[in-house]
């Protein structure tokens, strides 16, 4: 499930509010039908993962440690298990070969693919992404598709805020569109919505190697005369 929409929409309020960095207000926050608020840490440890726009990396850890933390923080995670999940995580995000580097000594791109390891380490059954491509460049945004619509045993239910619309037709099965923090679609996304939000409308076409919806945008070019 992907949330899109304008800047200062919500996107990362709505994220924050459901891996527990911020308490809503009003409302309720279920978890399979439990109170996430009053739920033990330890026990949403074990159903939520979560990976936020902004982490810095401040530690000298390696790779392989900062992946162990997120095996190690599922309390369900079996201590026999927890080896395994990190190397396995680390071969679904591509870092298996950076295993032993200091996490100091990557690039953004290099961190963001790491923490995305450590991510899918913790074996939850959701996974909260915001926006998960941040500091990718493009191979490795593929990659990241790939491994996120990949079948694996440990696949969890996904929702991410992503910026890019081609990204969200592309990659989820069902999209939500903010805009000035409420909920103004949930559906596949339609020309007239776009225009409405972001005020440009696209022409949606037929991706045909994937068959999944492709937005073209106009662009205006300046006359060379």
């Amino acid at each position: 499930m992907g949330l899109v929409g304008p800047n200062g929409c919500g996107k990362s309020t709505v994220l924050k509010a459901l891996y527990r960095a911020l308490v809503p207000r009003g409302g309720a926050v279920l978890v399979d039908g439990d109170p996430l608020r009053g739920m033990r840490h330890r026990d949403s440890a074990a159903r939520i993962a979560a990976l936020p726009q902004e982490e810095r990396v401040e530690l000298d850890f390696l790779v392989a440690e900062v992946v162990r933390l997120g095996a190690a923080a599922n309390p369900a995670t079996p201590r026999e298990e927890v080896e395994p999940a990190v190397q396995e995580a680390m071969v679904r995000a591509g870092v298996h070969e950076l295993a032993h580097r200091s996490v100091l000594g990557l690039s953004g791109g290099e961190r963001q693919r790491v923490l995305m390891a450590r991510a899918l380490a913790q074996r939850t059954p959701y996974l909260l992404l915001d926006e998960p491509t941040n500091h990718l460049e493009l191979r490795h945004q593929t990659e990241l598709v790939r491994t996120l619509r990949g079948t694996t045993v440990h696949r969890p239910a996904v929702l991410m805020a992503l910026h890019d619309l081609n990204l969200a037709a592309a990659l989820c099965d069902r999209v939500v569109v903010l805009a000035h923090g409420e909920i103004v679609a949930d559906e596949a996304l339609h020309p007239d919505t776009v225009e409405r939000v972001y005020g440009v409308r696209p022409v949606v076409i037929t991706r045909p190697d994937t068959g999944t919806p492709h937005l073209l945008f106009p662009i205006t070019r300046e006359d060379p005369s």
